[in-house]
């Protein structure tokens, strides 16, 4: 067999071995890209779900990135689920406004260190709550008074998650995966908002 018949049956095996190959990679990358837009879907499903029941407005801004926007028993709020860093650490979290709130504090899990100055660290006698969670504050009469029972029962419900109270907003963050975002959790958050947003007591009925 001449050596140039040979050469081409070889570079006609070799770029067909190529072809096979690059023709794999695109089957696997449509399926991922398939399983993607499955997952989207659902999640998409899932929100628009919950904006019919609380009358929020669904916005979405990119795939893992949707909000609900709106008014929650009277309470501006802000709802959103996004991705964060490489994809791989996702969140959901709440914003709302608390005009008749001037506490500052920051509820995060217990087995994690926290940033800033924070003057106290708050038990709130609650053993179960406080072995999961630590509150920090500078005012801490306010501040034990704003972590009430209600508000302490919706964070334990929720898991590992971050609140921060300012004066006049909250805002909450909760690390999730798609598998875990159900509706106990989510209705645990909202329950969240609407123990924060009722009246503090009058400084003037504070006790230490």
């Amino acid at each position: 067999m001449p050596i140039e018949l040979v050469a081409l049956m070889v570079i006609a095996a070799f770029a067909l071995m190529i072809l096979g190959g690059i023709a794999y990679q695109k089957n696997i990358d449509r399926e991922s890209v398939q399983d993607d837009e499955v997952k989207t879907r659902q999640i998409e499903a899932h929100w628009a779900d919950i904006a019919r029941r609380t009358g929020l407005r669904l916005v979405r801004k990119s795939p893992y990135g949707l909000a609900l926007h709106g008014v929650l028993d009277g309470t501006p709020v802000w709802f959103g689920l996004s991705a964060m860093a490489d994809g791989r650490d996702r969140w959901w979290g709440i914003r709302a406004e608390l005009p008749q709130h001037a506490v500052k504090l920051l509820v995060a899990p217990a087995d994690k260190a926290v940033g800033g100055s924070w003057e106290h660290t708050i038990p709130t006698g609650d053993d179960e709550f406080d072995l999961v969670y630590k509150v920090h504050a500078n005012d801490a009469v306010e501040a034990f008074h704003a972590i009430s029972r209600p508000v302490r029962q919706a964070l334990l419900a929720l898991g590992p998650a971050h609140l921060n109270v300012a004066p006049g907003v909250m805002e909450l963050t909760v690390p999730f995966e798609p598998s875990e975002l159900d509706d106990a959790r989510i209705i645990s958050a909202l329950e969240l908002v609407r123990a924060l947003a009722l009246p503090p007591p009058p400084r003037a009925h504070l006790v230490n």
